[in-house]
Order: structure tokens, then C-alpha cells, then sequence
């Protein structure tokens, strides 16, 4: 009797676990909006179930904030299923935002502490998808603005020109009057700049993750063109 009691309530405590699987093929299906109507209710339900905690994340437009969220899962939540997807988005942001030798940590330590992963393991594996860390990154490095060219100095005379006569010298030239100094032209802002438009919310998000870990504020905006989405940035 007392094993049937232990057996009757672990099947109701897994059956009262939400199925994040379904909402997370959801939302790579393009049902974001829909996932993200259910997901107050499962943070009402569920406060600290990985899974939802990991769904808010993935709900989440600041890439710098969703990558604090993954984090924490991996920190709080080694164990759970969840832990090597939410490390894996954490160094998909590094590698993302240009901070390789970061992003060798987190795929170093997603290969240690998770060798049966799908993401090192499977297909989806980083070096499979093209994303093979380059071998010789010894540091941080972010994307670089070319630098400014300088202007070489103008060879200098060492023999000073032969004087010219008074027939030869040209008449001086009087420069014509100003009616006063001209101010350039105020120009009115802020503005704000489109720099890119995606045809995936994560693609767009991982743009705005770059320029967010820059100190450049970015916003990403659903727009439909006839049949066709977008996400700009």
C-alpha cells in the first residue's frame, strides 16, 4: 500500500509538470506571441522550475538580460535538463557579440560539464554548424573601426626659389569682403538609425545583443511587408 501512495504521487507530480518542450517548439515555430501569453501563468505556477525559467529567457528581447537569465539557470540549476541549453545561449552571445575567447570558456566548459549534449555531441553541435571557435584567440576581442589614415607631411624644401624680378612677381590678391562669419547649421535629434532587418526574432535579437553590450540602445520592431515578416533592428 505504501509503495502504491509513493508511486500514485510521483506520477501526479510528473504530470504536473509543464511540458516545455512543447512551448519551446512553439516559439521555433514562430508562435512567440503565444508562448509569451502563457508564460505569467507559468511563472505564477512554476517560480523556479528551470524549464520556465529558461522560456523567460527565450521570451526575453535584451540579449544582455537573457543572457544573465541563462546564466543563472546554470549556475542555480546544474542538473536540470535545461542547463546545457541555456549554456549553450550563453556562448552563442559571446560568440555572437564578438567576445571569443569568452565564448571558448563557456563551449570548454559546456563540453566538460555536459559531454552528452546534443549541442556537442549531435547535429547541432557548434562545429557542425559553422561555428568552430578560431584556435588562436588568446583574448576578448570585440569588432574593431578601422582606423584613421594619416596624412603623410609635405616633403620639406632644402633649396629656398631664386627671387623674381618686379616684372615676374604676381600681383597680390585682395581677398574679397565677408559679410561675417558663418555659423554651420544646427541639426536637430535624436535619430535613430535601422542597421539591419531579419527575417527571424533570434537573428534580430542577436544584433541588438551586440550593439546592447556596447552601450548603443537598439530596439527590435516586428514589421510585415505583404506576406513577408520582419524584425528590424
Amino acid at each position: 500500500m505504501v509503495m502504491l501512495v509513493g508511486l500514485l504521487t510521483l506520477s501526479s507530480a510528473f504530470a504536473q509538470q509543464p511540458n516545455i518542450e512543447q512551448y519551446v517548439s512553439m516559439f521555433e515555430s514562430g508562435q512567440q506571441e503565444a508562448v509569451r501569453e502563457k508564460l505569467p501563468e507559468l511563472l505564477r505556477q512554476y517560480p523556479n522550475d528551470p524549464g520556465v525559467l529558461y522560456l523567460q529567457a527565450l521570451l526575453t528581447t535584451d540579449g544582455a538580460e537573457a543572457v544573465r537569465q541563462y546564466q543563472k539557470i546554470v549556475d542555480t540549476y546544474p542538473n536540470s535538463v535545461w542547463a546545457d541549453d541555456a549554456l549553450y545561449k550563453v556562448y552563442k552571445f559571446y560568440y555572437a557579440i564578438g567576445l571569443y575567447r569568452t565564448a571558448e570558456l563557456k563551449l570548454d566548459q559546456l563540453r566538460t560539464n555536459y559531454p552528452n549534449s546534443r549541442y556537442i555531441s549531435g547535429k547541432t553541435s557548434p562545429e557542425t554548424a559553422g561555428e568552430k571557435i578560431t584556435e588562436t584567440a588568446s583574448k576578448d576581442t570585440a569588432l574593431e573601426l578601422p582606423q584613421q589614415e594619416a596624412v603623410p607631411p609635405k616633403p620639406a624644401t632644402d633649396v629656398a626659389a631664386p627671387p623674381t624680378s618686379l616684372e615676374q612677381r604676381p600681383a597680390p590678391v585682395t581677398p574679397a569682403p565677408t559679410a561675417g562669419k558663418v555659423e554651420p547649421a544646427k541639426v536637430a535629434g535624436p535619430f535613430t538609425l535601422q542597421v539591419g532587418a531579419y527575417s527571424t526574432a533570434a537573428n534580430a535579437n542577436r544584433q541588438k545583443a551586440f550593439f546592447d553590450y556596447h552601450n548603443y540602445p537598439a530596439d527590435v520592431t516586428r514589421k510585415v511587408s505583404g506576406s513577408k515578416e520582419l524584425f528590424v533592428v
